[in-house]
């Protein structure tokens, strides 16, 4: 993406302190030998065993890190107490006289120090002494807090039209003062923005001012600042252009190498710059927390931040497959920091990959367990393990959750049809072959309560595990989830044990925040899994039987645990109220037909459920703050598979209509609905290249260059390469890694001919009938637009592949005989015909607009393959 590229410029290895400088170059030197030097005395047989070398006392870790601040305060603390020692003692001997009774030489000497100029001169000295060491006290102090950060206002190289230096400065300042530091939760949200420094203007001093010479040295004495950044702006020939250098200096003596980045407008390359500036700067402060307390003291990567935030704020605006993409990135630099695996297996659980979402949870406690470390001297401070440590219970949390949920299972279990076989497919084979592993092994001891059905044998535990058949009828592929289904949920069970030890054990450091997880929380989810697992041994002893099965007499008890759960202290968390929701949606994961739809008594059920659920979600939204709760409010309102058979209920319409406005009516949202918003987002993705394309073939065959055949050759080659990527994303639209390929590479050309990145994000799935539908009409409405959408993409695919999506290979017929002819006049110096190439730009345009009327207008495809047709007849007869 050009919003977060990063410039691939070779930087030299950290530099070191002057301290470490000064180290090295003592340490190899052997002591000079005096003339006159008696004999080396006779050595000491050497010990039989050497002791262990003694490490001093912090982080095992040989990473570059920047100067301790422990020595400058030491060294000038002692400076400080020394010099208003001398100072009172001064005082005194000028107040007593030099007759101490110290002798007669010091008796003199202190006469002489103590008249009228040298005292006035000594005082005047032991004065600045003192004010130079507070100063460097102050601006260790500043530089840890942080204090304020001066951002003069940017340069300019040359006249650049389009830059205001003043307005970009501002913009730096803003996105400085702005970084998305907070703490994990057991729920998964957007990471919001919070203050980070205070960036003011450079306070000027007043020379008229006829106290400045007597509060001079007070002023020396404290220092406004510890930092001040500098900017230039700079411009280049090739794309990316606009670009902005920034440098770091940290008072009195140290700074930061400059650094340069370029993005396709001034107001992205400042957002940019900015984050590599707080690169610098938030290793050295005190608020270097989460994710980003394992950097503390550390030299950290300029890039590694710009790329979190990035993902950051494209996971806010909901663009989820850029996020990942950073998230990633940001890992390959940071392998083994938790928290932001903890992130990357949030965005698995929102898009609805709970397999991709499950292997991430399992990296995070396997990464855990083998970086604890068992030698006396810690790998981590003690507020990196801190965070690491709630990180992984986190992390263990979510993986007993989807455990429990019945997503897991279904996806474990699915496989595409016969000649339907997609990238997506194979990427499952491939987690579910590397979880297999591990999940044997936990799931050994629970291998027993395996049962038979139907008068079959029991299953192993490898056969349910193994790739799904699916040659399997229906109903032995739905014994088979169901039993693979309680497996995970009784596992999941028997971990809520471990989670409450590890959180028991959970250290809080001061002023850090409590984390969300409680017992209370925990107990409400162990009574989610039981309920998971008494519907799940109904449908396994009784498959054909009704799948509600519960009364009043359940809704009571249910009622009663509830209240069991949260002890005598109450619920006064949000999650916890949310917990307490999700036992009561549970039931109403059951769907109703037709004829069970009409019970009076069933309707009476499901009602008082869904008032019971929606009564916690409204004393959950009291117990949290606005902030919070935005950063949840996709996954309350769309995301979270537990509340599906809530959100269709009126009941929670009225909920989400009283906390949640919106100008538009509230819908009825349906079942399952990730798989409708991904197939709308994906949808909305070929949209936007289609116009995009659109528009630059239009803007091409009134090009100056129609008969350069390096040009036309460069153009046929990306829109052969688009063509590509548009049939591999319409036929593999549910794996997240190719849908952002195309987006990627989308922006990538639209930059290469001037234009902007292309701005498409999820949102959420709406369509007339969700206002209007029932409960079950809008599960069927769903279902049918879910397989219209996917037919679309099928068909799409298809006719860019000559009916063999599965071959992977995606055009228009002729382009390749088109390329090949224009590489022939490149090479031999011969010219095309311009009207050649103009016919062939409207050609490609009205493919373009075939494709975007057959996505947005509910057109047929019929338009769509005329005109392809069209297009290959003209390339060929052109060739």
């Amino acid at each position: 993406m050009a919003d977060r590229r990063i410039d691939r410029e070779a930087h030299g290895a950290p530099r070191t302190s002057g301290a470490q400088h000064r180290f090295f170059s003592l340490r190899g030197w052997p002591p000079a030998r005096r003339k006159h030097q008696s004999a080396p005395p006779t050595p000491k047989p050497p010990p039989e065993a050497p002791s262990p070398r003694v490490q001093r006392d912090g982080p095992k870790t040989q990473a570059a890190s920047y100067p301790d601040w422990r020595g400058p305060v030491a060294r000038f603390g002692a400076g400080l107490v020394a010099s208003v020692a001398a100072l009172i003692l001064l005082g005194y001997f000028v107040g007593h006289g030099p007759d101490v009774g110290l002798g007669t030489f010091v008796e003199s000497v202190l006469e002489a120090a103590t008249g009228k100029v040298t005292g006035a001169v000594l005082a005047l000295l032991l004065l600045a002494c003192i004010a130079w060491c507070i100063r460097r006290l102050w601006l260790e102090w500043l530089a840890a807090r942080p204090g304020q950060v001066v951002v003069p206002v940017f340069e300019t190289v040359s006249d650049l039209p389009g830059a205001n230096p003043v307005h970009l400065t501002a913009q730096f300042r803003q996105r400085l003062a702005t970084l998305r530091l907070q703490s994990p939760a057991p729920v998964p949200g957007s990471a919001p923005e919070g203050d980070f420094v205070e960036v003011l203007g450079q306070r000027s001093l007043d020379g008229g001012n006829p106290l400045g010479a007597v509060f001079s040295l007070l002023q020396a004495a404290k220092p406004p600042h510890a930092y001040v950044v500098h900017g230039v702006l700079v411009e280049r020939a090739e794309s990316p252009r606009h670009g902005v250098t920034v440098q770091v200096v940290r008072w009195p003596e140290q700074g930061s190498p400059p650094e340069t980045v370029y993005d396709v407008d001034w107001e992205r390359a400042v957002r940019r710059a900015a984050d590599r500036a707080m690169a610098y700067i938030l290793p050295r402060t005190r608020i270097c927390k989460t994710p980003w307390a394992s950097w503390r003291g550390f030299v950290m990567p300029p890039d590694l931040l710009e790329t979190y935030e990035a993902a950051a704020r494209f996971e806010q605006e909901r663009r989820y497959d850029q996020a990942l993409a950073c998230y990633f990135e940001a890992v390959e630099r940071d392998p083994i920091n938790l928290s932001l695996r903890l992130c990357i297996g949030n965005l698995p659980e929102k898009l609805g990959l709970f397999v991709d979402a499950l292997a991430t949870y399992e990296g995070m406690i396997a990464v855990a367990e083998a970086t604890r470390g068992t030698s006396e001297t810690p790998i981590y401070s003690k507020t990196a393990q801190r965070e690491r440590d709630r990180a992984e219970l986190l992390g263990r949390y979510r993986r007993l959750v989807l455990l429990g949920g019945p997503p897991l299972g279904r996806q474990w279990r699915h496989t595409s049809a016969k000649g339907q076989w997609t990238e997506r497919d194979a990427q499952r084979a491939e987690l579910r072959d590397r979880l297999r592993g591990a999940l044997m092994k936990r799931l050994r001891k629970r291998a027993k309560d395996l049962k038979a059905l139907r008068g079959k044998p029991v299953p192993s535990l490898r056969e349910l595990l193994e790739e799904p058949d699916r040659r399997l009828p229906p109903d032995e592929e739905d014994a088979l989830r169901n039993q693979l289904r309680r497996l995970f949920v009784l596992h999941a069970r028997d971990q809520i044990e471990d989670v409450q030890d590890k959180l028991r054990t959970l250290e809080v450091g001061r002023g850090e925040a409590p984390v969300a997880l409680t017992d209370t929380s925990l107990a409400l989810t162990r009574l989610c899994l039981e309920e998971r697992c008494k519907w799940i041994e109904q449908r396994l002893a009784a498959p054909e039987s009704d799948p509600w099965i519960w009364d009043h007499e359940d809704l009571k008890q249910l009622g009663e645990r509830v209240r069991k759960a949260c002890g005598d202290s109450g619920m006064l968390r949000w999650h916890e109220h949310y917990n307490a929701a999700c036992a009561f949606a549970l039931p109403l994961l059951v769907e109703d037909t037709e004829e069970k739809s009409k019970d009076k008594e069933r309707f009476r059920l499901r009602d008082l459920l869904a008032t019971r659920a929606v009564e916690h979600l409204e004393k959950a939204t009291s117990c949290a703050d606005s902030g919070y709760i935005a950063t949840r409010r996709d996954w309350l309102l769309s995301e979270d598979p537990d509340l599906d058979g809530l959100r269709a209920h009126s009941k929670f319409k009225a909920f989400e209509a009283m906390y949640f406005p919106a100008p538009a009516p509230v819908p009825r949202r349906p079942r399952d609905i990730q798989p409708l918003e991904v197939a709308t987002y994906t949808r909305d993705l070929l949209d936007a290249t289609a116009r995009r394309w659109q528009a630059e073939w239009h803007i091409r065959r009134n090009s100056a260059d129609l008969e350069d055949p390096r040009v036309l050759l460069q153009w046929w080659q990306d829109e052969a390469r688009a063509w590509q990527l548009v049939g591999r994303t319409a036929w593999n639209h549910r794996r997240w890694r190719v849908r952002y390929e195309l987006l990627e590479a989308m922006d990538e050309l639209s930059m290469r001919y001037g234009g902007a990145p292309l701005d498409v994000a999820f949102r959420p799935f709406e369509a007339p009938w969700m206002c209007i539908a029932s409960e079950r009409e809008a599960d069927k409405h769903a279902k049918k637009a879910l397989g219209a959408a996917t037919e679309q993409n099928r068909q799409l695919a298809k006719a860019l592949s000559n009916g063999r999506p599965t071959a992977g290979k995606f055009g228009i017929g002729g382009i390749s005989d088109w390329i090949e002819r224009l590489r022939d006049k490149k090479s031999d110096g011969q010219w095309a015909y311009a009207e050649d190439v103009t016919g062939l730009c409207d050609r490609h345009a009205a493919v373009w607009e075939g494709l975007d009327l057959w996505l947005t207008d509910g057109a047929t495809s019929d338009r769509f393959r005329t005109q392809m047709a069209k297009l290959t007849e003209q390339l060929r007869s052109a060739a």
